[in-house]
């Protein structure tokens, strides 16, 4: 494992961007615990996109596969739920962490995921995985739920009524 280091820094919507989640927090966040831990920061990669689905996740796989292709070994994050919403993206990081070539970093808990980490880190961030799912799901069902009663009171969700 090596000194190198990637920032992941994401929002998936702007009412994010607006709030405690907003890039610009992340990158400094992130920036100064490189400076605290001496890891060689190459570069913070900015992007906004869901993290509900993996397959949706274009750019957040090739940021990925980029890293891994130019041997950086630690992935940062702010925090558990800016790394993913689906268990997919867990899973296939947590592969990547056993086979040693990535070492995961949740900036704001000061946690670090490693091969070698205990049992019971890795079963925390299991929940953290699950609920971070469930959230979305979560704010899923709410969105769909008030869009209906919405439209079932005559209110039509969008510019003008399709007639």
């Amino acid at each position: 494992m090596n000194n190198k280091a990637i920032g992941f820094a994401r929002v998936s919507s702007k009412k994010q961007s607006d709030k405690g989640d907003s890039l610009e927090n992340q990158r400094d966040q992130i920036q100064k615990y490189c400076e605290e831990t001496g890891l060689d920061l190459i570069r913070i990669e900015v992007y906004h996109e869901s993290a509900k689905e993996s397959f949706d996740r274009r750019k957040y796989h090739a940021i990925v596969d980029q890293a891994l292709k130019e041997g950086i070994s630690n992935h940062l994050y702010w925090q558990f739920d800016r790394e993913a919403r689906n268990l997919t993206d867990s899973e296939s990081n947590e592969r990547l962490v056993f086979q040693g070539k990535i070492a995961l970093h949740y900036v704001r808990d000061r946690k670090i995921i490693s091969k070698d980490s205990p049992d019971s880190d890795f079963f925390t961030r299991d929940i953290n995985s699950v609920m971070n799912k469930h959230f979305s799901r979560n704010v899923s069902s709410k969105v769909k739920d008030g869009t209906r009663a919405k439209a079932e009171s005559g209110w039509f969700p969008g510019n003008r009524p399709p007639f």
